[in-house]
């Protein structure tokens, strides 16, 4: 039911600005809606996960990096 209701108020918040020409107020919400969105994730993911997300992104970054840096030493010694 709640998503029903979520689905009316989208429905109407994207459709009463383009019926009056100020279509403005769709970036308002836009953005309103964009800074909400990262503050509840801020708020709601819990420490752990980010830091452990972070530190996935880090270690593939790295893995990739060894890889790309061995190639190039490779070429290198070979030219």
């Amino acid at each position: 039911m709640a998503a029903e209701i979520f689905m009316g108020i989208y429905f109407n918040l994207s459709f009463w600005y383009k019926l009056i020409d100020e279509t403005r107020w769709g970036a308002y919400f836009s953005l309103i809606g964009c800074a909400v969105l990262v503050v509840m994730n801020i708020l709601l993911i819990p420490d752990t996960v980010i830091w452990l997300v972070l530190g996935r992104i880090l270690w593939l970054w790295h893995r990739h990096a060894s890889v790309l840096f061995r190639r190039a030493e490779e070429v290198s010694h070979s030219v």
